[in-house]
């Protein structure tokens, strides 16, 4: 398993290629090996990636019951192997109307847990974006006001990623602004931590919209966003994914594990 080769302890997966509709039937051979690989590297957290395509902020009738058809396979895939999490972009508003884009949003994740409703051990957590045109998950307070339309709080949570809420104008570089950043989502949203955090720096400025991943420390974030993070006990027990740029030997994954490992030992 790539992962447990370049020291991860946590992972995330996707089911099939992300940017096509086309899903993997879970079969008892893939399942037992996946088991099997878990139990044999103690790679206990993994999560799984929604695939790019799916947008339940659509108007389309046709792009909303795809979504949510792919989504109820992701539900159920999930539940297959053992998975907890997935990690879904919410969307973007095809009308350009975000607040009742966020009501579709809320409407479909409804229909998702009502139907999966013997399957409620799986949940969803909703990605802060890079909020690029009409992202809903690019602005807190869209994301507070899906949370808001839900009727079961229980499966859902958010995703931060750093170089996509940095991209999106809420600043994450120092102790300082990072503390009001945090400070920010969870009044926003209602949650009480985020269910994840991808780890990545960015290539573009602070609101910049820009959603160009970089090597930690590397970016326009720099590494004392990254000992701000880290050092936050709040934060404690929540997994953490890097998803900076890859190479096919994991070199690159290594060092940026050697990275964040080192600055939390700086701050040990």
């Amino acid at each position: 398993m790539r992962g447990f080769s370049v020291g991860c302890d946590a992972i995330a997966i996707f089911s099939a290629s992300p940017r096509v509709w086309k899903r993997r039937v879970p079969d008892d051979t893939s399942i037992a090996r996946f088991t099997k690989a878990r139990m044999e590297t103690r790679i206990s957290i993994v999560i799984l990636h929604a695939p790019y395509l799916v947008n339940l902020a659509s108007t389309s009738h046709h792009l909303i019951e795809r979504s949510v058809h792919t989504m109820l396979h992701e539900i159920h895939f999930a539940a297959e192997y053992g998975i907890e999490w997935i990690v879904l972009h919410p969307g973007s508003s095809t009308d350009g109307k975000m607040l009742t884009a966020t009501k579709r949003v809320a409407s479909h994740l409804n229909r998702l847990f009502e139907r999966t409703e013997h399957l409620s051990s799986v949940k969803i957590a909703l990605e802060t974006t890079s909020g690029s045109g009409t992202d809903v998950g690019g602005k807190f307070e869209y994301l507070g006001e899906i949370l808001m339309d839900l009727n079961n709080s229980n499966r859902i949570g958010i995703c931060l990623d750093t170089c996509h809420v940095f991209a999106s104008g809420y600043d994450v570089r120092n102790h300082l602004v990072w503390q009001d950043t945090y400070r920010r989502l969870i009044n926003t949203t209602g949650i009480d931590k985020p269910a994840l955090l991808h780890l990545n720096d960015s290539q573009g400025d602070l609101n910049s919209h820009l959603d160009r991943h970089e090597h930690i420390g590397k970016g326009k974030i720099g590494l004392d966003g990254f000992k701000a993070i880290l050092s936050d006990s709040r934060l404690s027990g929540v997994p953490m994914i890097l998803e900076t740029p890859k190479d096919k030997a994991g070199s690159f994954d290594k060092e940026n594990l050697k990275t964040l490992r080192a600055l939390l030992n700086e701050i040990s």
